[in-house]
C-alpha cells in the first residue's frame, strides 16, 4: 500500500489527470459494450413470459417517445420494446462519466466555448436535430430498407447499431448540448464574446 501511495505521489500531475480522463471515457465505452452484450441475449418472448418486463417497458414507453415509435415499425416489437426500455433506463449511467469529465477538464471545455461562434451554432443545431430525430424517428418510414432491418431486425444490429444510433449517440450529443448551454448560462461565453472569432461561413 505504501508503494502504491509513493508511486501516485511521484507521478506527474498531468499524467494522473490524463489517466483519470481516459478512465471516464473508458467507462462510457464500457457501458456501451455491456449494454450491447445484454442486447444479444434478450429472448423473443420476454414480454409474454415476464410480467415485470412488460410493466417496466410500459412505464419507460410513457417517458421516452422513441420506444413506441420503434415498436410501431412492427419489427420484433417485444424485443425492441424491452431492450430500448432497458437502454434508456440505464442511460443516466452513460451520461455520468461525461459529466464528471467536464468538471475534470475545465480548460478544454473553455476552449470549446471559445470556438468560432458560427461553428458553435451549427454544432448545436445539428445536435438538437439528431437528438430529436432519434426520439421521433422521422427517417424510419420504410421498414423494408436495409438500414431499418439491420438496426431493429436482428440481435447484433439492435445491440450495436441500434444502441449507438438511438441511445448512446444521442446521450453523447445531449451532453455536448448541455456543455454549450452551460457556457451561456454561466456567463462565460457572453463575457468572452469579444474573444470569439465571428467568421462568416
Amino acid at each position: 500500500m505504501h508503494q502504491v501511495k509513493q508511486f501516485i505521489s511521484n507521478a506527474p500531475q498531468s499524467e494522473i489527470q490524463e489517466n483519470l480522463r481516459n478512465s471516464w471515457l473508458l467507462m462510457f465505452a464500457a457501458h456501451f459494450v455491456i449494454t450491447a452484450m445484454v442486447g444479444l441475449f434478450v429472448p423473443d418472448d420476454i414480454l409474454t413470459n415476464s410480467p415485470w418486463a412488460r410493466e417496466f417497458s410500459n412505464f419507460m414507453s410513457r417517458i421516452v417517445p422513441q420506444i413506441n415509435r420503434i415498436v410501431a415499425i412492427g419489427i420484433a416489437p417485444d424485443v425492441n420494446r424491452f431492450y430500448f426500455s432497458v437502454l434508456w433506463a440505464l442511460s443516466p449511467i452513460a451520461l455520468l462519466p461525461l459529466v464528471i469529465l467536464s468538471f475534470q477538464q475545465p480548460e478544454k471545455i473553455k476552449k470549446i466555448w471559445l470556438t468560432v461562434f458560427h461553428i458553435q451554432l451549427l454544432s448545436l443545431v445539428a445536435c438538437i436535430f439528431a437528438v430529436v430525430a432519434s426520439q421521433y424517428g422521422w427517417w424510419m418510414t420504410d421498414i423494408k430498407t436495409l438500414q431499418v432491418q439491420l438496426v431493429y431486425g436482428n440481435a447484433f444490429g439492435r445491440a450495436f447499431l441500434g444502441n449507438f444510433m438511438m441511445v448512446h449517440g444521442p446521450v453523447f450529443l445531449f451532453w455536448a448540448m448541455c456543455v454549450w448551454i452551460v457556457g451561456w448560462v454561466s456567463g462565460f461565453i457572453p463575457r468572452n464574446f469579444s474573444k470569439i472569432e465571428r467568421e462568416i461561413p
